[in-house]
C-alpha cells in the first residue's frame, strides 16, 4: 500500500520561513488547513452512530454510548513522527464507549467470551476496516473514505504557501 506522506523537516522549515517573512502568514496557513478540513470533520460526525451500537452500550457509566464530536486539529511546525494536520474524536471527559467500539478486536479477538461475543456482533453490523483488522469502524472508516480529498486540500493549500516562500528567494 502507498502512503502519502509530508515531510516533517521540510514542513518545519516551510513554517519558519514564512514566519520569517511575517508571523501573521504562518498564523493563516493554519486557519487556511483548518477552515478547509472542518467540514470533513462534520461530515465525518454526521456518519456516526447517534445511538449506541450495541444494546449492552445503553447506559450512563464510563462505558457507555454518548454521542461524539469531532473535529479538526492543526500543528504546522510538527515534528517528525507527529501529525500537523489531523482528526479528532472525542466524547465527554471520561467515557470510553466510543473507543470501545471503535477498535474492539484490532489487537485481539477478545480475552474472555463476553469480549469475544462483543466484537463478534460489532463485526456483523460494522465490521473493522482494513486487511490486517488494525482500522476501526466508525470514524476510521469515513475518514479513510474522505483521506484522498483531504490530501488534496491539504497539498494545494501547502503549494499556495510554498509559493509564497520561493518567490522570497527568486
Amino acid at each position: 500500500m502507498i502512503r502519502p506522506e509530508i515531510d516533517a523537516t521540510a514542513l518545519k522549515r516551510l513554517t519558519s520561513e514564512l514566519k520569517e517573512i511575517d508571523p501573521g502568514i504562518a498564523s493563516q496557513l493554519k486557519k487556511d488547513l483548518k477552515a478547509d478540513l472542518t467540514p470533513f470533520a462534520s461530515a465525518i460526525q454526521s456518519e456516526m452512530p447517534i445511538d449506541s451500537p450495541l444494546r449492552g452500550m445503553v447506559h450512563d457509566s464510563r462505558t457507555g454510548w454518548s454521542p461524539v464530536k469531532v473535529s479538526v486539529g492543526v500543528t504546522p511546525g510538527a515534528t517528525y513522527g507527529k501529525s500537523f494536520a489531523r482528526i479528532i474524536v472525542t466524547q465527554k471527559f471520561g467515557e470510553a464507549g466510543y473507543k470501545i467500539a471503535e477498535f474492539a478486536g484490532s489487537r485481539s479477538f477478545g480475552y474472555t467470551a463476553s469480549g469475544q461475543a462483543m466484537i463478534e456482533k460489532l463485526d456483523k453490523k460494522y465490521p473493522l476496516i482494513g486487511s490486517n483488522r488494525k482500522g476501526g469502524r466508525f470514524a476510521f472508516a469515513a475518514y479513510y473514505r474522505k483521506q484522498p480529498m483531504m490530501l488534496g486540500i491539504i497539498e494545494t493549500i501547502l503549494n499556495r504557501y510554498i509559493d509564497i516562500v520561493n518567490k522570497r528567494f527568486d
